[in-house]
């Protein structure tokens, strides 16, 4: 029992290790890639890093979602096409907030949640 306990433990923590996620600004997406601005990790907020590009795996799903404060995530509530994707970048010109899930090796893109955040209005 101790075996098949310390197996289920080890099975789930490296699940939960097996992708990688992290807050973006998603600038484009083209040709089946994702071009994107990371935040700064070190608390300092409005400052992003140097513009980076991932491929889409071929099973990526994207979704608009609200933020779950206690989980720090993003739920998703709509599955997005590729049109409504491209109309979603349309409304936000220098980019869109988004969360970004990936595979255990960091080089695809798994799951894209685009974030609606409201405009401040004039």
């Amino acid at each position: 029992m101790r075996k098949f306990l310390a197996a289920l433990i080890l099975t789930v923590c490296a699940a939960g290790l097996a992708s990688a996620d992290f807050w973006v600004l998603v600038t484009g997406v083209e040709d089946g890639k994702v071009t994107f601005k990371k935040g700064s990790k070190k608390g300092k907020t409005g400052e992003l890093g140097p513009e980076e590009t991932l491929p889409l795996a071929e099973n990526a799903k994207v979704f608009r979602g609200k933020i779950n404060v206690k989980a720090k995530q993003v739920e998703p509530t709509d599955a997005l096409t590729k049109d409504a994707v491209k109309e979603h970048l349309a409304k936000w010109p220098k980019g869109a907030f988004a969360q970004i899930f990936t595979d255990a090796d960091g080089k695809h893109i798994t799951e894209l949640r685009f974030v609606d955040l409201k405009k401040k209005e004039k």
